[in-house]
């Protein structure tokens, strides 16, 4: 065979070999092929899942950064090196200038260089404590001007070991501190104001009971003196001048009482005595007026936490307007107590309160009867004081009235009824001047610069005392070195720089002197000045306008006092 035959007998028999035995072919199981399609499937929906969760998040974070951005707040985010890493919109404009000066800036250039350190404080303690911080600060706009902000920090949480940043909102503050400021400057002129008029309320009072007590006290002397028939021009004297202290008391109580200026040293009172006392004192003026005052009601202790003080102007006021609007008839005045409260009645059958009145009655100034013909004098404070010594004490006033049939004025307290044995102190025994109180023959030094009440004083004392007038700091010293003195009057204003209890003070450590008993002798005669001139070293205070009833009390006191101490 040749070799054509022999290569053509070669690929026949090939061929006939892939004829009868073919190549194998991998089958595919049906289940198999199934969750192919379903893991492709499943796959698929995951990654349009993960495109919509992608565009979602997109789409949040630039709604974020809008709202960023457009906040009306300023936002900045720092490092520990103080570097702006982002700023919004608002944070831009309130510096006035572009953000490509701000972002990877150091932000220090844009704070007042006395804040400076404040601001790196703020920061590291954001970063080091992670808690949120706040603080007021002053930045500087790119003009210069000078503005303030509250930042407010916190620390931001990266856990890709990036950079620890910290996250501030600062809000313009400049038209509210602007404000506070103003406040403060407002509250200064109102503090130097109240300084002010309590230095003028002092000085008035001082300047005007001067005078009132050589009114007061010389018509008195002259009542005593007079014949029988002259007697009734001192009267009317020593009634004009108890009409303007009363005025004067009751503006300056008005004043103090407006500018919260009025201390209370409350303690438990025995009501129903101090009614009964008021009751006695003003009989005599009821008397004058042809009326009847009587008490009615409880007759055992009622006590409550009262002002003592406060108090007695209350009674004062009622009682007295009772009498003082009561052209006949009576004048009623009882204390009652239920559970919890106690009631103080002033009932009267008087003029009356016209029922459109009746919601004016508390107010200042305000009376119902006003004009160049109203029949009763007075300044119309005397209830307005009234009602706000009452609320101050925590207590209520309320009045009912007819016209012409009369009013009640009723004031309610609360009434004190736990542990008695231990709130309520023993009440000091000082015994009214009696008329067999013998004056004892001491030798009184008066300090006193006007002229005035030095002859007063003299002439009320001089029958039974032996009295050495002064006039100065220096002349008292000079007197008190020479002799010596029982008792001491010292005047407070001496017209010098020097006061009388400067010269008190003087006295008490001149060697080698026996004790004496020291009187501030003042036309200072405030609420608190009694205590005020207690603390000071005094042993008594003596306020002007003063009568001979009120020296006797003061000697009687002294005598006291000196016979206790021996």
């Amino acid at each position: 065979m040749g070799r054509a035959s022999k290569r053509a007998q070669d690929t026949s028999g090939a061929g006939n070999l892939v004829t009868d035995h073919p190549p194998k072919q991998s089958v595919q199981p049906a289940d198999a092929v199934e969750k192919l399609n379903a893991y492709q499937l499943k796959l698929e929906r995951q990654n349009q899942q993960l495109r919509s969760s992608q565009a979602e998040l997109e789409e949040s974070h630039n709604a974020f950064r809008q709202l960023f951005e457009l906040a009306p707040i300023g936002y900045f985010v720092f490092d520990k090196d103080s570097l702006v890493h982002d700023v919004n919109l608002t944070g831009i404009n309130m510096l006035q200038t572009a953000r490509r000066r701000v972002l990877h800036k150091p932000f220090l250039r844009y704070l007042n260089p006395e804040d400076k350190h404040q601001f790196n404080q703020h920061i590291l303690h954001v970063i080091e404590t992670g808690d949120k911080q706040a603080c007021d600060l002053r930045l500087l706009r790119n003009d210069g001007s000078a503005f303030y902000v509250e930042i407010q920090s916190i620390l931001i949480r990266n856990n890709d070991n990036g950079p620890v940043l910290v996250r501030s909102a600062m809000m313009d503050i400049t038209v509210r501190r602007q404000m506070e400021e103003e406040l403060i400057t407002e509250r200064e002129k109102a503090l130097q104001a109240a300084r002010f008029m309590n230095e003028f309320l002092a000085n008035m009072s001082h300047e005007i009971r001067t005078p009132l007590a050589g009114v007061i006290g010389f018509a008195e002397v002259l009542e005593e003196e007079l014949p029988s028939e002259h007697r009734e021009i001192a009267q009317l004297i020593a009634r004009g001048g108890n009409r303007l202290l009363h005025t004067l008391n009751s503006v300056l109580d008005f004043a103090k009482l407006k500018a919260h200026n009025h201390k209370l040293v409350q303690t438990p009172i025995n009501v129903v005595d101090r009614v009964q006392k008021h009751c006695r004192l003003l009989s005599a003026l009821a008397k004058q007026q042809k009326l009847s005052l009587e008490y009615t009601g409880a007759t055992d202790p009622l006590y409550a936490l009262l002002d003592p003080n406060s108090l007695d102007r209350i009674l004062d006021n009622l009682i007295g307007n009772a009498i003082k609007y009561t052209p006949e008839g009576k004048v009623t005045v009882g204390v009652f107590a239920s559970e919890d409260e106690l009631k103080i009645e002033i009932q009267d059958t008087g003029i009356g309160i016209n029922k459109d009145f009746l919601p004016q009655i508390f107010e200042p100034f305000r009376q119902e009867y006003m004009g160049d013909d109203r029949p009763y004098e007075g300044v119309g404070l005397g209830l307005t004081i009234t009602k706000r010594l009452v609320d101050l004490m925590n207590g209520n006033i309320s009045v009912k009235s007819d016209q012409d049939k009369g009013s009640t004025f009723t004031v309610a307290f609360p009434l004190l009824t736990n542990a008695l044995d231990q709130l309520v102190p023993e009440e000091p025994q000082v015994p009214n001047v009696s008329k067999n109180f013998v004056v004892p023959q001491y030798k009184m030094l008066v300090v006193e610069d006007n002229l005035e009440t030095q002859l007063l004083v003299k002439r009320l004392l001089k029958p039974n005392l032996e009295v050495v007038l002064i006039d100065s700091f220096d002349a008292a010293l000079v007197a008190f070195n020479n002799a010596s003195f029982d008792m001491v009057l010292l005047d407070i204003n001496l017209g010098e720089k020097r006061t009388g209890t400067d010269l008190l003070h003087k006295l008490r450590a001149l060697p080698g002197k026996a004790p004496f008993y020291a009187v501030a002798f003042t036309a200072y005669a405030l609420p608190t000045d009694r205590s005020n001139f207690l603390t000071q070293g005094f042993d008594d205070y003596l306020p002007k306008p003063f009568t001979r009833s009120d020296l006797m009390d003061l000697l009687q006191r002294a005598s006291l006092v000196r016979a206790s101490e021996m």
